[in-house]
């Protein structure tokens, strides 16, 4: 009876060491992402179109994770702006939500018709943007 007990709990010990259970956390698993409301990601676009930023010509949430910034393209890089949108992301609440920023051209398309993207960060790091 004791042999049988002793095997039970290895394999708990076991399962609960090894299993993909996204309730688990330690160190090596990714935190969940934080969910916004609607009203939060109306309030960030609105803080871009409403002429806070004037480099920014629209703006707009392609999906619940990507949040897109039109400017008028100049040639240049906007990897460093996008970081700067990542920032006023994480200053409206939204630092874990794990949002992508994309800057693309307003005045051309990509391929395929998609949007011309000149710059883009992961707003995973508060400080940095990406």
């Amino acid at each position: 009876m004791q042999k049988f007990i002793i095997l039970v709990l290895l394999c708990v010990i076991a399962y609960m060491m090894f299993s993909d259970d996204p309730g688990q956390t330690d160190s090596s698993s990714s935190l969940p992402k934080k969910e916004m409301s609607d009203a939060a990601r109306e309030q960030v676009k609105l803080h871009f179109k409403g002429g806070s930023e004037r480099a920014t010509k629209d703006a707009t949430w392609a999906a619940k994770d990507i949040f897109r910034v039109g400017v008028i393209g100049d040639g240049s890089n906007r990897d460093e702006y996008a970081r700067y949108v990542c920032g006023v992301l994480h200053r409206h609440g939204f630092a874990g939500a794990g949002v992508t920023v994309q800057v693309i051209d307003v005045m051309r398309r990509g391929d395929a018709g998609s949007p011309a993207i000149l710059g883009e960060a992961r707003c995973d790091n508060p400080g940095r943007g990406s």
